[in-house]
């Protein structure tokens, strides 16, 4: 079973977004319990970052104890990350990987008349590869007809 997880809340639910450093504050740190549930998770799961930046130094903690913890033995988890540079890539990636056991997906914006669907196709493919689950493979190919179909439209 697959699940979204909208951490800091949903864009129409105005209770339930996490924006300012009280709304932080309160979410880790006074009440304890999304820390404790996100611990729970991270240690148990895999988890897919999409649209997350990986620079949330109080969510990353929370990965960093869970790391700490279980060593090697914790779940993989995976980020799409914008990055352009090869060699920020690789610091990146090692920064990520060996701290919070995050290993990131990288894609880039480089050329803006590029075609962004040839980068979804890419990326769904990495995914795939790294064998993040069988149901995947589905999904993968429903998301590159859907690009396929999408490139077809905009010509």
């Amino acid at each position: 079973t697959r699940y979204i997880f909208h951490i800091h809340g949903i864009y129409d639910k105005k209770d339930s977004i996490i924006l300012t450093e009280r709304d932080y504050m309160r979410l880790y740190f006074e009440k304890e319990l999304a820390g404790k549930i996100l611990w729970s998770i991270i240690s148990s799961f895999k988890i897919l970052f999409i649209g997350f930046s990986m620079s949330d130094l109080d969510l990353l903690s929370i990965f960093r104890k869970a790391r700490w913890e279980f060593g090697r033995g914790a779940p993989r988890h995976f980020a799409i990350v914008e990055e352009s540079s090869f060699e920020a890539r690789i610091t990146k990636r090692i920064y990520l990987r060996d701290k919070y056991g995050i290993d990131p997906i990288f894609f880039s914006r480089q050329d803006e008349n590029a075609n962004p669907y040839i980068e979804e196709e890419n990326i769904i493919e990495k995914l795939v590869d790294l064998n993040i689950g069988n149901s995947l493979q589905r999904d993968a190919n429903s998301l590159i007809e859907i690009s396929r179909i999408n490139q077809g439209l905009e010509r």
